[in-house]
């Protein structure tokens, strides 16, 4: 049964909640109090968002480059504008051959590089796509390289494991619901919808982007006892946390999204059911322009909720507008 102190429904009612528990756990005793104090202090004691993203990383264990990287500075470097794209992939490479030279091929974590450069896009802002743009066409390099580079990245291997591993620090699982943390899911997953767009992997099929969609859009979400998740929240905190993530996938997609028509649902009773609904969705595990009208419906509810956040609104709020352009008869 829903919590009393939050309404959520098919109609998207949500109401403020009395629940006791804040932004970061303040007035919860629980075992996760510690890790929610040193991220306050985080977030209170560094101004730069990115820095505080970093030090979140630290306090949270999240899935990220090593202290010790030998790409994370490579990949900051070109960022800045210090190295050209080529003189970034030469950088890499001759790192991956020192490691080969050290440690033999098994020496070489190319996780960690990957896990470099999704860390670099949770500490830029999304709206800043440049910096985006750049990530893009560096992941685009590494899968596809020219004649002038070493090919130690042909097909990106592992792109895939490390990219599932960063979503598990989802906000209420690895992450909490502080701001920046928000803002970071926010802006990987809008960096992950730009990998998608261009197509880098192969075909559109933006089972991450689906993710995001069924989190913010097709759960009917309550507040958490203090036993219900990973890291507890309150229906509000978890609003403002998911529907930002959902957007941006709208926001880059757009037209790509509407025309999606693919039946996902598992093929034999081994298989897991990645695209399944969440409770509000009714139809199949699909991409369907009904699944559409169902995310751009609850978009447009969304964006009325007073109680939530004025950022949260504005992005559903641009979502639905997209989704309405796109999908004018």
């Amino acid at each position: 049964m829903p919590s009393p102190s939050a309404k959520t429904a098919s109609d998207g009612v949500i109401i403020k909640s009395n629940s006791n528990v804040k932004s970061g756990g303040k007035e919860r005793a629980d075992p996760s109090m510690t890790p929610n104090l040193k991220v306050e202090e985080a977030i209170a004691t560094i101004e730069d968002e990115p820095k505080q993203i970093d030090a979140i990383k630290g306090i949270r264990g999240w899935f990220g480059p090593n202290e010790n990287s030998v790409f994370y500075p490579i990949v900051q470097e070109y960022l800045a504008a210090t190295l050209s794209l080529t003189e970034t992939t030469k950088r890499l490479s001759e790192a991956v051959d020192e490691k080969i030279s050290e440690n033999g091929v098994n020496g070489v974590n190319y996780l960690d590089l990957f896990y470099s450069i999704l860390h670099s896009a949770k500490r830029i802002p999304w709206t800043e796509t440049d910096g985006h743009t750049k990530l893009v066409e560096l992941v685009k390099r590494l899968k596809t390289p020219s004649a002038e580079d070493v090919d130690h990245f042909s097909g990106i291997p592992n792109w895939g494991m490390a990219t599932r591993e960063v979503l598990n620090d989802s906000p209420g699982a690895g992450a909490g619901y502080s701001v920046p943390e928000v803002h970071a899911w926010t802006n990987v997953n809008y960096f992950l919808a730009r990998i998608e767009k261009e197509r880098i992997l192969g075909s559109l099929e933006p089972i991450y982007g689906l993710y995001a969609l069924r989190e913010a859009l097709e759960k009917a979400h309550k507040d958490d006892g203090p036993n219900d998740a990973h890291k507890p929240g309150t229906v509000i905190e978890k609003y403002n946390a998911y529907v930002p993530a959902a957007a941006v996938w709208v926001l880059v997609l757009r037209k790509d999204l509407y025309e999606l028509e693919k039946d996902m649902a598992p093929t034999n009773p081994n298989q897991g059911n990645p695209a399944r609904g969440g409770e509000l969705w009714k139809g199949k595990a699909e991409f369907s322009k009904e699944r559409w009208a169902l995310w751009k419906k609850r978009f447009g509810e969304i964006r009325k909720q007073e109680e939530l956040d004025q950022e949260t609104r504005d992005i559903a709020r641009e979502a639905f507008e997209a989704m309405d352009q796109v999908d004018k008869p």
